[in-house]
C-alpha cells in the first residue's frame, strides 16, 4: 500500500488502490446523503515502530480531514487514531480541545467513535476513550467470538458491535449454541463448544434442533405464510393454511452441507444471527436488571461454560469445521470419482478420514 499524503489517503476499491482526497470524500457524502458517515483517518501502513514525526503527521492529517467533513448533515463517526498509547491519548485530547471554526471543539460536531479491535488491544482502546465523554456511542468492528464481544462490553463499554465471525461460522457449517445469562443450576462440569460443527459425521443421525432452547429463526421455527396468493379465479376457494413445520434438524443440515446445497448456509446464517440477537438481548436484560449480579460475573460464568479458544492439544470447533469444510470442498468437482476410488482401495471411508482429523 503506498503511503498517504497530506491531501489524500490511499484506499482499496474495485479497481485496486486509488487516491482519495478529503474534498472528494466530502462530495461523495453530500451526493449520497447517508445517515452515518465515517471520517477519514491516516493510519500508517508500514510495520511498527513508528517515528514521532510519523505519529504527529497521522494526528494532524486525521484532524484536518475531520474538519473538512464537519457541518455535514450526516452523523459523523470518528475512527480513534493512533498506533501507540501516547498518540491515541494525544488524538483524543485534540478532539475535546478548542478548535478552529464555528464549533467550540471537534467533538461537538461528532456523533460517536469507531474502534478497530482487530488491530489494537483493549488497553489502547481504553486510552483513546479516557479523555472523551462516555455518553456518545462507541462502534466496534473486528470482533472474533461471543467471548470477545462480552469482554469489550465489560472492559471498554462499547455500544454497537459487528459480528462477521457469526456469518463466517455459518460458512464453515457451524451452528451456534449458547445462552446468556448462563443458568446457574445447569453449569456444565466441562466447557462446551460455542456451536456444533455440522460437517462432522456424528450429526448425521442427530435429529435435535440446531440449538437448545430452540430459537425463532427460519431453521428452528419455520412457519408457513399467514396468507396465500390466489393464482386462480377470484371465486376459487383458497386451501387451508399448513400447520407449523417441525424444526430442521442437525442431521438434515449435515446432509445439505455434504451435498453442497446452498440452503444449508442460508439456514445457518439465519440461525447464527438469531443466536447473536439473543446474546445481545441477554446482555441488555442483565444490564437493566438491578436484582441480578454484576455484568462481570455473568461474563465470567459464560467464559467458564463455553470454550473460546483451543485448549491444550485440542482444536476448537471453528478450526475443526474449517478442516472438514476443506475436505468436503476437495471431494467435489473434477477428479471426484478418482479420489473416491483411491479412498476405497486404501480401505478408508469418509468417517475414518474425519476421525483422523
Amino acid at each position: 500500500m503506498p503511503p498517504n499524503g497530506n491531501s489524500h489517503l490511499n484506499a482499496y476499491c474495485l479497481r485496486g488502490v486509488r487516491k482519495l482526497a478529503a474534498q472528494e470524500w466530502t462530495s461523495h457524502v453530500t451526493a449520497c446523503s447517508p445517515d452515518l458517515v465515517v471520517a477519514l483517518s491516516d493510519t500508517p501502513h508500514t510495520s511498527p515502530p513508528f517515528s514521532q514525526k510519523r505519529l504527529t503527521k497521522s494526528i494532524e492529517r486525521s484532524l484536518a480531514w475531520l474538519a473538512a467533513l464537519l457541518g455535514s448533515p450526516a452523523a459523523i463517526l470518528v475512527p480513534l487514531a493512533g498506533c501507540t498509547a501516547r498518540a491515541r491519548s494525544a488524538f483524543s485530547t485534540s478532539l475535546v480541545s478548542p478548535s478552529v471554526g464555528d464549533l467550540p471543539t471537534y467533538d461537538a460536531g461528532i456523533a460517536g467513535y469507531t474502534l478497530d479491535v482487530s488491530l489494537h488491544p483493549p488497553s489502547l482502546l481504553q486510552t483513546s476513550l479516557l479523555p472523551l465523554p462516555p455518553t456518545k456511542p462507541r462502534f466496534v468492528h473486528g470482533t472474533s467470538s461471543p467471548h470477545h464481544m462480552l469482554r469489550l462490553i465489560r472492559d471498554v463499554g462499547v455500544d454497537v458491535l459487528d459480528a462477521r465471525w457469526a456469518v463466517d461460522a455459518a460458512s464453515y457449517g457451524v451452528a451456534l449454541d449458547f445462552v446468556l445469562p448462563v443458568p446457574t443450576e445447569a453449569q456444565p462440569s466441562t466447557q462446551q463448544n460455542i456451536g456444533h460443527n455440522l460437517y462432522d459425521t456424528r450429526y448425521r443421525l442427530d435429529f435435535r434442533p440446531l440449538s437448545s432452547p430452540s430459537c425463532p429463526c427460519i431453521a428452528c421455527s419455520p412457519t408457513p405464510p399467514a396468507s396465500r396468493i390466489n393464482h386462480g379465479p377470484a371465486s376459487a376457494p383458497l386451501p387451508p393454511n399448513d400447520p407449523p413445520n417441525a424444526p430442521y434438524t442437525r442431521a438434515y443440515i449435515h446432509h445439505l452441507l455434504h451435498t453442497h446445497e446452498m440452503s444449508a448456509h442460508a439456514l445457518l446464517v439465519s440461525h447464527n444471527l438469531a443466536m447473536l440477537d439473543a446474546l445481545l438481548a441477554g446482555v441488555r436484560d442483565v444490564l437493566a436488571s438491578p436484582a441480578s449480579s454484576s455484568f462481570a460475573a455473568h461474563v465470567s460464568r459464560f467464559e467458564a461454560a463455553y470454550r473460546d479458544t483451543a485448549s491444550e492439544g485440542e482444536e476448537d470447533v471453528m478450526s475443526q469445521a474449517r478442516k472438514m469444510w476443506a475436505a468436503v470442498e476437495k471431494a467435489r468437482g473434477k477428479g471426484r470419482l478418482r479420489r473416491e476410488r483411491e479412498a476405497e482401495a486404501g480401505g478408508e471411508d469418509q468417517d475414518s478420514e474425519y476421525r483422523r482429523m
